[in-house]
């Protein structure tokens, strides 16, 4: 079948079909080209996607050569791929790892230079990729892609196995979205099979999966692991970006098994800081205040060791304090009121941690109201003129009766 137009344009055989379209082989200006028709009706797609073509330039992706709108059909005809497709060469090639690293990279390049032009592709999968007779890799069809100018979207659109979870349950999404689509190729090319999804199961089970993340490694390496897992995390905020995705030391054969740092490792890093320096600020106003009042701890609890158990950092701190000769409610009072209120910060255990009569003992404070920060060091601040007033504490008032000891702790033994 041959259709010839008033303009430069022939068209031959079907050759593949879209979301809103079909492509046939056609000819333009005595060259093969691929010739996208859609009907009129879909004309808002019609002109983002002129748009976008239009707007890229990289060897990455089909040449645009022109569009053309008629009262029948809507035309877009780029340059014509001679190849196949990814989806071909998973199913019938055993390829090396050399081999599927350099797809992923070639892949992970073209990805790169939309998002650094705000496009989202949105549809990224193997029928969407085809590797050339030359062995290049080519990123087609941007019937469904978008420019994100750095703003959320809502469209739930593309392929649902390649589909981002925020994408698959209508949650608003970025450039992210391709990433994962990345991460699910490369799984495939490795494994030969999708990680969330079986032939014989359901689309609902499918979606459980997802749901679960609970994906099959079989003979994946760490480091093939390590990158499908930065690349199709659950969580947006713990993908990559392309950039850092190509620095993956699976890829680039440098670096350690946590890198690249994705910003959900910044956040736990960050949280880690900042308990650690919290606690740290609660053991200098531990230390400012027996230094204000000369009270000293009891020399049972002379080897403190201080362990921010919480956070990943594997820090210690030691604190040691010697007996005093007198007795002091005030400090007693303050020491209780100031370590609760630091200590007890985010529903954190005890840090503190002591060997008593050879076992392993920790003090547990008593839960009390939380306090600003702000408020406790402005008055803090204020200790130079005058004792620091501390509100009572509701759980843990203050014994009335004399104690042998200085402090009284609530010991657990573990």
């Amino acid at each position: 079948m041959e259709i010839s137009f008033d303009f430069d344009l022939k068209l031959f055989q079907q050759i593949g079909h879209g979301a809103f379209s079909q492509v046939f082989l056609g000819e333009y200006e005595s060259q093969k080209v691929a010739i996208k028709v859609m009907d009129p009706i879909y004309m808002e797609q019609f002109k983002k996607e002129v748009e976008i073509l239009e707007s890229i330039h990289h060897p990455s992706f089909a040449k645009y050569y022109y569009s053309k709108e008629t009262e029948d059909s809507l035309y877009i005809v780029q340059e014509y791929l001679e190849g196949k497709t990814l989806t071909q060469l998973i199913k019938t090639v055993d390829m090396e790892e050399s081999h599927i690293k350099q797809i992923v990279i070639e892949l992970l390049n073209s990805v790169s230079y939309l998002h650094s032009r705000d496009i989202i592709h949105r549809d990224i999968k193997p029928d969407n990729i085809i590797i050339t007779n030359e062995g290049v890799v080519k990123l087609i069809d941007f019937g469904l892609s978008s420019h994100s100018e750095s703003k959320l979207s809502y469209d739930k659109c593309g392929t649902l196995l390649f589909m981002a979870p925020e994408m698959i349950f209508k949650q608003p999404y970025l450039k992210s979205v391709d990433i994962w689509s990345c991460g699910i190729i490369a799984y495939q090319l490795i494994n030969k099979k999708h990680p969330f999804w079986d032939s014989s199961e359901s689309t609902s089970t499918f979606i459980q999966r997802i749901q679960q993340f609970n994906p099959n490694f079989y003979e994946m390496n760490d480091y093939q692991r390590s990158f499908f897992l930065k690349c199709a995390a659950y969580s947006p905020e713990a993908r990559m970006n392309a950039n850092q995705a190509l620095y993956h030391p699976w890829l680039s054969g440098k670096g350690e098994l946590w890198q690249p740092i994705t910003m959900a490792d910044m956040k736990i890093l960050f949280d880690n800081k900042m308990k650690t320096i919290q606690i740290i600020k609660a053991l200098m106003i531990i230390k400012q205040i027996c230094q204000k009042f000369g009270t000293i701890i009891p020399s049972e609890f002379s080897n403190y060791e201080f362990n921010d158990s919480t956070a990943d950092t594997n820090t210690y701190f030691k604190l040691k304090l010697v007996r005093s000769s007198s007795r002091n409610p005030s400090f007693i009072k303050q020491v209780r009121s100031t370590s609760t209120i630091f200590f007890e910060t985010n529903n954190l255990p005890s840090p503190i941690r002591f060997t008593h009569n050879n076992k392993r003992v920790s003090i547990s404070p008593n839960k009390t109201m939380l306090h600003s920060e702000s408020t406790q060091f402005n008055l803090i601040a204020k200790r130079n003129t005058q004792l620091i007033k501390l509100p009572p504490l509701s759980n843990s008032p203050v014994q009335k009766r004399q104690r042998k000891s200085n402090l009284n702790f609530r010991l657990k033994q573990y």
